[in-house]
């Protein structure tokens, strides 16, 4: 069998004394029992009620909590939610208006009903185009009979932008780099702020130009955290490059960080002209001349050569110079040497490759004649004396 403790019977005294003063009133209990054998008992139950109604109607019907509701800081554009409990105290069903208040701030609903001794909650909701504090309130009012019990919840909350960072801040400079290759270097994004990034852009403003984004950017970095995005440079020409990486979004406005660097080529020139090319002249068959082909370098970046080759059974490219790399205002020289056979015009051609793009394969005409010179004889001047003969000897 159930039984109330003694705590339990104080806190319906608190409870009953609260919610009925007037019948802990001495004086008044006299007074009711002195009118109940003067009216007569049905006239005194009615004025006994008439006493008891404004009690009655002014019984607390509703339990809430927490009595003040704070969002706590939320991020311009971004949405949050949080919960009030109500409990209804009274055994019948009851039936709560909502009303809110306050830039920014909503209710799920605008009608709560709740059962006998049953409890709910209202949803709160806030979302701020505005940066700064905002304030509103939760009303709930009950829907009864001669009922006018209105709860008023305090609302606030804290709508702030994120703050992004990009380091280095001096912005990345690529420095000097050849045509034809790529540079990396990282950009680093660091959320300095209090809350996350929900939308926005990282790119490099000018898309078509020699710097990139490398790979997936990946998410936005939560507050206190970073994010690494490489940047690559790949010039296309020679000559200084600028353009910016920039981040940018409706809710934090826009932060960019400069991007230099400058493209340089090698240039490659030839001696003899290629359209000119080498002539050897006239070679004795079986001889040897040698003649210098000078490749240099008149760029800014080094110029490699390579393949060089020599085609034409005349000819002979010298020992180790079929690659090589020249700094800028740089030299090569290579050795070229006609060996003829036999007699008659020889052709040729010295092939190479560079990494000058306006000189990428390059043929150098050769040309020699060999020949082979009358034997040469050569008469001395004076007397031969051949001694005495024998007829008929020699």
């Amino acid at each position: 069998m159930f039984r109330l403790t003694e705590s339990d019977l104080n806190r319906r005294e608190e409870y009953l004394r609260g919610s009925f003063p007037l019948l802990y009133d001495v004086e008044l209990r006299q007074t009711l029992y002195s009118v109940f054998w003067r009216v007569g008992r049905s006239s005194f139950f009615m004025l006994f009620a008439l006493l008891l109604l404004p009690a009655v109607l002014h019984a607390q019907s509703l339990a809430i909590d927490p009595n003040a509701l704070d969002l706590g800081v939320v991020g311009v554009g971004v949405e949050a939610r949080a919960s009030v409990s109500v409990e209804n105290l009274q055994d019948d069903a009851l039936e709560v208006i909502v009303g809110i208040s306050g830039d920014g701030f909503s209710a799920l609903s605008d009608t709560l009903r709740l059962d006998g001794k049953g409890s709910g909650s209202v949803e709160v909701r806030f979302s701020a185009t505005v940066a700064g504090e905002h304030a509103g309130e939760l009303t709930l009012q009950v829907a009864a009979l001669f009922k006018d019990e209105r709860l008023v919840v305090p609302l606030q909350a804290i709508a702030v932008v994120p703050t992004l960072a990009l380091l280095p801040a001096e912005g990345l400079d690529f420095g000097a780099m050849p045509v034809g290759q790529v540079a990396t270097a990282a950009v680093i994004v660091k959320n300095t702020g209090t809350v996350p990034v929900t939308a926005g852009r990282m790119k490099v403003a000018d898309l078509q130009g020699p710097f990139s984004i490398a790979g997936d950017i990946g998410l936005w970095p939560a507050p206190g955290d970073e994010t690494r995005i490489d940047v690559t440079f790949a010039p296309t020409h020679a000559g200084p490059v600028a353009s910016e990486f920039a981040v940018a979004a409706t809710d934090f406005g826009a932060w960019s960080i400069p991007l230099r660097g400058s493209g340089t080529v090698a240039q490659a020139a030839f001696s003899p002209l290629p359209q000119v090319g080498l002539d050897f002249g006239t070679v004795e068959v079986g001889q040897r001349l040698t003649r210098r082909v000078t490749v240099l370098n008149q760029g800014q970046a080094e110029l490699y050569v390579e393949n060089a080759a020599i085609e034409g059974a005349a000819f002979v490219l010298g020992t180790g110079d079929s690659s090589a790399t020249i700094a800028p205002e740089g030299r090569l020289d290579l050795s070229a040497a006609f060996v003829p056979q036999s007699e008659g015009d020889r052709s040729g051609v010295l092939r190479l490759s560079t990494s000058d793009p306006q000189a990428a394969e390059v043929a150098i005409p050769l040309a020699g004649r060999g020949q082979i010179s009358p034997p040469r004889i050569e008469i001395i001047h004076g007397d031969i004396d051949f001694g005495s003969v024998s007829i008929g000897g020699t």
